[in-house]
């Protein structure tokens, strides 16, 4: 992978690019109402902090971080609320310098939906 230091969004979903069926999404940037090559709106059919996260820097376009990795807890008792934490940006971390993200958590009885974002989640890295 190689996304943009100007702003970047990672979408998990099944079916096809023409039909998508969108499981998860993490940005970044803050999602925007317009989408452009450096944000983007929430994907249709999920909500920001409940199966989307936007990690950014403040509110605006060009506030985004060069690099994100998830830190909050990585000892959970359901998938439900594995997949809680994940969607919460307060336990994300940003920094615009390189980073040695965690790299592994236990979550007990994972779902498809939980299964994608813990796929996108495991190493959002960004190297300038």
């Amino acid at each position: 992978m190689n996304f943009s230091t100007s702003g970047d969004n990672l979408l998990v979903f099944s079916g096809t690019s023409a039909s998508p069926s969108f499981l998860h999404a993490i940005a970044n940037t803050p999602f925007t109402t317009t989408s452009s090559s450096n944000n983007t709106e929430v994907p249709t059919g999920l909500t920001a902090g409940t199966s989307a996260v936007a990690v950014s820097a403040g509110p605006g376009d060009g506030d985004e971080f060069d690099n994100i990795y998830y830190s909050g807890s990585t000892s959970f008792t359901n998938a439900a609320d594995a997949f809680a934490a994940i969607n919460d940006s307060a336990n994300w971390t940003g920094s615009n310098t390189a980073f040695s993200p965690v790299s592994s958590f236990t979550i007990p009885e994972p779902t498809t939906a939980l299964l994608g974002a813990i796929g996108t989640l495991l190493l959002l890295r960004r190297r300038r």
